[in-house]
C-alpha cells in the first residue's frame, strides 16, 4: 500500500507499507537438515529446536520481513529573496521487521528503523544537496550468510552514519 498527500502548501508526506507472511507450505522438508536415521547418520536436529526429518512446514521463509514500511516528509518552497531557487528539507524513515536466516527459523536479524535526512537548493540548471544516511548512527546487522550444516554465521553490519554533499549541473 502506497500513499502520498500534500496536507498544506509546501509539505508533502509519502509512505508505503508492505505486509508479507511468506511461509513454507505444510509438508515441506529441507533435506540439508535431514540426515536420516540409518547407521552412521548423525542428526543435525534434536526434535526440540528443529525436526530431525528436516520438516519446515509453516516456518517463515528466510530473508523476508513480515512488515516493511517507509515514511517521508518534504518541505519544498522558493527562497523569498531568489524566486527562481527552491529549497527543501526532507527526512525519510525505513522500518523492516526481523528476518530469519535459515529455513528452520533458528536465528534472525533483528528489526530496524533507519532515518535519512536531506537539505537542498535547486536552481534552473543546478542542484546542491547536503545529506545524511543513517542519521542517528544506528548499529545494525544488514545481512548474514549461514553455512550449513555446522551453523556458522557471518554477519555483516550496515553502514553507520554517512554524511555527504551532492552537486548536479544540467548542460
Amino acid at each position: 500500500m502506497t500513499a502520498a498527500v500534500k496536507p498544506i502548501q509546501y509539505l508533502t508526506l509519502k509512505g508505503n507499507l508492505a505486509l508479507n507472511d511468506a511461509q513454507f507450505a505444510n509438508g515441506t522438508r529441507d533435506l540439508s537438515w535431514d540426515r536420516g536415521t540409518g547407521p552412521g547418520a548423525a542428526p543435525v536436529c534434536d526434535n526440540i529446536v528443529c525436526y530431525e526429518n528436516g520438516y519446515i512446514g509453516g516456518k517463515q521463509t528466510p530473508y523476508s520481513s513480515k512488515v516493511q514500511a517507509n515514511l517521508g516528509a518534504e518541505w519544498r518552497a522558493y527562497l523569498p529573496f531568489a524566486a527562481s531557487t527552491e529549497y527543501y528539507y526532507r527526512a525519510d524513515g525505513a522500518y523492516q521487521s526481523k528476518q530469519y536466516n535459515e529455513d528452520i527459523n533458528l536465528s534472525w536479524i533483528p528489526g530496524r528503523t533507519i532515518v535519512n535526512a536531506f537539505v537542498g537548493l535547486v536552481g534552473k540548471q543546478w542542484e546542491l544537496q547536503l545529506w545524511s544516511r543513517n542519521l542517528f548512527n544506528k548499529e545494525y546487522v544488514a545481512s548474514t550468510i549461514v553455512y550449513e550444516p555446522n551453523m556458522q554465521y557471518d554477519a555483516y553490519l550496515g553502514d553507520r552514519q554517512t554524511l555527504g554533499v551532492t552537486g548536479k549541473y544540467k548542460f
